[in-house]
């Protein structure tokens, strides 16, 4: 399953843009693997001593993942009546 290394950077000022940045691996191991890497950790101060801001790796879903379903279970589970999909 894929998954994905996601870090937002704050500038120092509202009024300035966020930064996000996404990174697609095949997989959650891999994804660690990267993190923990000997490259990686020599120039991860580059960002944390420069820009506030989170990481934070996360697995994605199934190529046969269907979000309608998902949300049409947690429509009827919260008791919603249009569980099946949107009042027509």
């Amino acid at each position: 399953m894929t998954a994905y290394a996601i870090a937002h950077l704050r500038p120092e000022t509202m009024n300035e843009d966020i930064t996000v940045v996404i990174i697609g691996f095949p997989d959650i191991e891999r994804a660690r693997a990267w993190y923990a890497s000997e490259a990686y950790q020599a120039i991860l101060p580059l960002r944390t001593n420069h820009m506030a801001g989170e990481a934070v790796l996360v697995e994605g879903v199934p190529a046969d993942y269907d979000a309608t379903k998902t949300a049409a279970d947690l429509r009827a589970e919260a008791g919603l009546s249009w569980a099946t999909g949107p009042p027509s």
